[in-house]
Protein backbone atom coordinates (compact mmCIF):
# COMPACT_ATOMS: atom_id res chain seq x y z
CA UNK A 1 0.00 0.00 0.00
CA UNK A 2 1.38 3.60 -1.15
CA UNK A 3 1.96 6.07 1.97
CA UNK A 4 0.71 9.47 1.73
CA UNK A 5 3.86 11.53 2.00
CA UNK A 6 2.30 14.23 4.45
CA UNK A 7 5.11 16.62 4.56
CA UNK A 8 4.72 16.89 0.34
CA UNK A 9 1.19 18.05 0.92
CA UNK A 10 2.12 20.61 3.79
CA UNK A 11 4.47 22.06 1.52
CA UNK A 12 1.92 22.14 -1.54
CA UNK A 13 -1.02 23.59 0.42
CA UNK A 14 1.45 26.38 1.98
CA UNK A 15 2.88 26.86 -1.24
CA UNK A 16 -0.41 27.66 -2.59
CA UNK A 17 -1.84 30.28 0.19
CA UNK A 18 1.81 31.84 -0.54
CA UNK A 19 1.22 32.54 -3.97
CA UNK A 20 -2.27 33.22 -3.44
CA UNK A 21 -1.32 36.41 -0.69
CA UNK A 22 1.51 37.50 -3.00
CA UNK A 23 -1.34 37.32 -5.63
CA UNK A 24 -3.31 39.55 -3.70
CA UNK A 25 -0.47 42.05 -2.50
CA UNK A 26 0.34 42.54 -6.06
CA UNK A 27 -3.24 43.28 -7.21
CA UNK A 28 -4.00 45.80 -4.30
CA UNK A 29 -0.77 47.36 -5.28
CA UNK A 30 -1.41 48.06 -9.02
CA UNK A 31 -5.43 48.53 -8.32
CA UNK A 32 -4.24 51.30 -5.77
CA UNK A 33 -2.44 53.17 -8.31
CA UNK A 34 -5.39 53.11 -10.71
CA UNK A 35 -7.82 53.87 -8.13
CA UNK A 36 -5.68 57.11 -6.26
CA UNK A 37 -7.09 59.44 -8.52
CA UNK A 38 -10.85 58.23 -8.56
CA UNK A 39 -10.86 59.01 -4.57
CA UNK A 40 -9.12 62.01 -5.23
CA UNK A 41 -11.89 63.23 -8.16
CA UNK A 42 -15.00 61.89 -5.88
CA UNK A 43 -13.54 63.01 -2.61
CA UNK A 44 -13.10 66.94 -4.09
CA UNK A 45 -16.46 66.88 -5.71
CA UNK A 46 -17.53 66.11 -2.64
CA UNK A 47 -15.90 69.02 -0.70
CA UNK A 48 -17.17 71.42 -3.59
CA UNK A 49 -20.72 70.57 -2.98
CA UNK A 50 -20.30 70.87 0.22
CA UNK A 51 -18.89 74.44 0.41
CA UNK A 52 -22.17 74.94 -2.13
CA UNK A 53 -20.70 74.79 -5.66
CA UNK A 54 -23.30 73.09 -7.68
CA UNK A 55 -23.01 69.43 -8.22
CA UNK A 56 -22.83 69.59 -12.31
CA UNK A 57 -19.89 72.37 -11.54
CA UNK A 58 -17.71 70.59 -8.97
CA UNK A 59 -17.76 67.54 -11.08
CA UNK A 60 -16.64 69.25 -14.12
CA UNK A 61 -13.61 71.32 -11.94
CA UNK A 62 -12.38 68.22 -10.50
CA UNK A 63 -12.46 66.65 -13.58
CA UNK A 64 -9.92 69.26 -14.83
CA UNK A 65 -8.35 69.24 -11.78
CA UNK A 66 -7.67 65.81 -11.61
CA UNK A 67 -6.63 65.62 -15.38
CA UNK A 68 -4.13 68.66 -15.20
CA UNK A 69 -2.62 66.43 -11.90
CA UNK A 70 -2.47 63.23 -14.03
CA UNK A 71 -0.87 65.16 -17.21
CA UNK A 72 1.58 66.96 -14.98
CA UNK A 73 2.63 63.29 -13.03
CA UNK A 74 3.11 61.88 -15.95
CA UNK A 75 5.32 64.25 -17.38
CA UNK A 76 7.75 62.64 -14.14
CA UNK A 77 9.21 59.34 -15.98
CA UNK A 78 11.02 59.23 -12.78
CA UNK A 79 7.94 58.60 -10.80
CA UNK A 80 6.25 56.02 -13.10
CA UNK A 81 9.02 54.16 -13.33
CA UNK A 82 10.29 54.22 -9.86
CA UNK A 83 6.00 53.14 -9.34
CA UNK A 84 6.24 49.95 -12.23
CA UNK A 85 9.70 49.60 -10.20
CA UNK A 86 8.48 48.70 -6.88
CA UNK A 87 5.28 46.63 -8.38
CA UNK A 88 7.79 44.39 -10.31
CA UNK A 89 9.76 44.28 -7.48
CA UNK A 90 7.44 42.52 -5.08
CA UNK A 91 6.13 40.16 -8.02
CA UNK A 92 9.58 38.98 -8.49
CA UNK A 93 10.02 38.38 -4.44
CA UNK A 94 6.72 36.41 -5.05
CA UNK A 95 8.14 34.38 -7.96
CA UNK A 96 11.48 33.60 -5.65
CA UNK A 97 9.36 32.82 -2.67
CA UNK A 98 7.29 30.29 -4.57
CA UNK A 99 9.95 28.94 -6.58
CA UNK A 100 11.90 28.40 -2.99
CA UNK A 101 8.99 26.03 -1.66
CA UNK A 102 9.44 24.40 -5.03
CA UNK A 103 12.86 23.34 -3.41
CA UNK A 104 11.45 22.15 -0.18
CA UNK A 105 8.83 19.84 -2.47
CA UNK A 106 11.29 17.98 -4.21
CA UNK A 107 13.16 17.39 -1.43
CA UNK A 108 10.11 15.72 0.31
CA UNK A 109 9.55 13.92 -2.33
CA UNK A 110 12.86 12.25 -2.33
CA UNK A 111 12.45 11.37 1.39
CA UNK A 112 10.94 7.94 2.07
CA UNK A 113 8.05 8.08 4.36
CA UNK A 114 7.88 7.69 7.93
CA UNK A 115 6.07 4.88 9.06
Amino acid sequence: MKQINIDLIFIRFFQFILFAVFVFIVLVYFATLLLIPLDLLFQLQRVLVFIGIPAVLSVIATGALVTYAGFYLWKKPELWRFLLDTGMSLFNFAVEQVKSMEQMAIAAKTQAPQN
